[in-house]
């Protein structure tokens, strides 16, 4: 693929001494946008300061002719200061564009190498590490629907159109065993048992403030469980708002009576819910049909 290079920099490149290191600019999920380089010192180019590598060791940027994705390795320490991000996703899936910079003179531009995006990112010993995958990454995913029996929507999407928040509510941690299970107060309390599982908590303070979680179970005794651990220990006074969940069962999509609760639908009829926003296949037969043999009544001998 051909790539356009400012002729300042393409003589500079032809030369037997360059100045020349990779930087790589990363916009995360949250929007902000950051810059790294390979080189010891901070780089500035259009805009953005380009921040040497924390101990960092990026792989040799591979790519093919064919539609094989390219891909690159990245691994750098990383503070506390950071950590939260790395553990509360900011950095999965984020963009990230590749190219090379005369050091020396930024003004003579850059040689675009790649565009790509950070596949999941591996977080151990205060070292992260993450893989850029570049676009053909896109041509392995499968598209289309995949028809089971438990509903495909999730719960309050565009789909399932349920109104979240008359089942959203605050509270506070009351007394946590771990970083996973904890018991609550407020206004999130006093639900039935199994209210909250398969539902998501977000922390409003405290050390996981602004991070969220599915929770496995909800226990009457007002015991959260959560699918995994939070990064940051739980303390009690921490708030957070948490809403129900959906087990994706026909049953469960019944339950929901009411009118104003299908974002402006109207209900089919007493005891049918939010059943016609039902994205499942409930009849489709499991894989134990494939093991069934044929009956062989119509093949007996008159």
């Amino acid at each position: 693929m051909p790539r356009s290079i400012s002729t300042a920099l393409k003589n500079h490149k032809a030369q037997d001494l360059t100045t020349v290191c990779k930087c790589w600019k990363i916009r995360r999920a949250d929007g902000a946008v950051e810059g790294w380089t390979e080189h010891d010192v901070a780089i500035p180019y259009d805009g953005v300061s380009y921040q040497p590598l924390p101990a960092g060791t990026p792989s040799n940027y591979g790519q093919r002719a064919d539609l094989s994705a390219a891909n690159l390795d990245i691994e750098m320490a990383y503070g506390a200061g950071t950590e939260s991000l790395l553990r509360g996703g900011a950095y999965d899936y984020a963009e990230v564009w590749t190219f090379e910079i005369n050091w020396a003179d930024p003004g003579q531009g850059i040689l675009k190498l790649a565009y790509g995006r950070l596949g999941e990112v591996d977080i151990g010993d205060d070292q992260a590490r993450g893989e850029v995958r570049g676009l053909a990454q896109l041509l392995a995913t499968l598209i289309g629907d995949v028809y089971t029996p438990e509903c495909r929507a999730s719960l309050g999407d565009s789909e399932c159109k349920i109104d979240l928040s008359p089942f959203t509510h605050s509270g506070s941690v009351d007394t946590a065993a771990s970083s996973r299970v904890f018991t609550i107060s407020g206004a999130a309390a006093g639900k039935a048992a199994g209210y909250y599982a398969y539902g998501q908590i977000t922390f409003t303070s405290g050390a996981n403030s602004g991070l969220s979680m599915q929770v496995e179970s909800y226990a009457a005794v007002e015991t959260v469980s959560l699918i995994e651990p939070l990064p940051f220990a739980v303390a009690g006074g921490d708030t957070f708002t948490i809403r129900r969940g959906c087990d994706r069962r026909l049953e469960t999509c019944r339950a929901f009576v009411s009118a104003a609760l299908q974002g402006g639908g109207s209900t089919e009829g007493a005891g049918l819910g939010n059943r016609k926003n039902f994205r499942g296949c409930p009849g489709l037969p499991g894989l134990d049909m494939a093991f069934n043999v044929p009956a062989n009544q119509n093949w007996t001998s008159g």
